[in-house]
């Protein structure tokens, strides 16, 4: 979960976002990456926001390109470094969410908030997926926090927020503070709609074989 000076830097960052959908730079956006994993897990200490849209045109709209992002976020000011540019102190990305497992993954992102500001974020599902379709060691150890990480069910009581409303899969999404829990299963993440998104997009087999791995792992630790 996000807080403190860290929510609040990221706060001016997505709405400098917020602000490119409002002016028609870009359409509908999804926080991804490690940053996205910090709505359901613990957080890792990193300034890099994935944000993923689609580049392909909407209704009425030109094409999205990188180009006109640069130009538009470097008549405010913000620079780039390599391949972000920097926004408010955080180094953002923009991704294409250019294949179907991506492309799904922005359409059911979920509406959420960052000390008040709103913005999306893919589910737990599909960063679970996505990391591992990518398959790199830190996305490899992501899965493992998900699958690891419970529900910090109290924490609503404790923060004095109130269900969000959504509803998916028989679970419902809860926003204490800044995280976006699902209830269903006891679990941040609903098992049955993970395995419908593997399925959708081949990967059961990659997840067979990841879990395989997991096991061979406790055996080793418990011998």
């Amino acid at each position: 979960m996000l807080a403190g000076t860290t929510a609040a830097t990221m706060k001016r960052t997505i709405a400098v976002i917020n602000q490119m959908q409002t002016d028609r730079i870009i359409g509908k956006y999804a926080i991804g990456g490690a940053i996205g994993a910090t709505f359901y897990l613990e957080p890792k200490s990193t300034f890099d926001i994935d944000i993923f849209v689609s580049f392909e045109a909407d209704p009425g709209r030109q094409l999205v390109s990188l180009d006109s992002i640069y130009e538009y976020l470097g008549r405010l000011g913000y620079k780039p470094q390599d391949e972000h540019i920097v926004i408010e102190g955080w180094h953002v990305q923009f991704l294409p969410a250019n294949d179907p497992l991506y492309s799904e993954a922005l359409a059911e992102a979920v509406e959420t908030q960052i000390e008040g500001e709103k913005t999306w974020v893919m589910t737990a599902e599909h960063l679970m997926a996505i990391a591992l379709k990518v398959g790199r060691p830190k996305d490899f150890d992501r899965i493992r926090q998900f699958i690891n990480q419970a529900p910090v069910l109290a924490e609503a009581a404790i923060t004095g927020s109130s269900s969000s409303g959504y509803g998916r899969d028989g679970g419902i999404l809860y926003q204490p503070g800044n995280k976006v829990i699902s209830m269903s299963q006891n679990k941040v993440y609903d098992e049955g709609k993970l395995n419908k998104i593997l399925v959708r997009h081949k990967l059961v087999e990659t997840w067979e074989k990841f879990k395989f791995r997991i096991a061979s792992e406790n055996e080793r630790i418990d011998g």
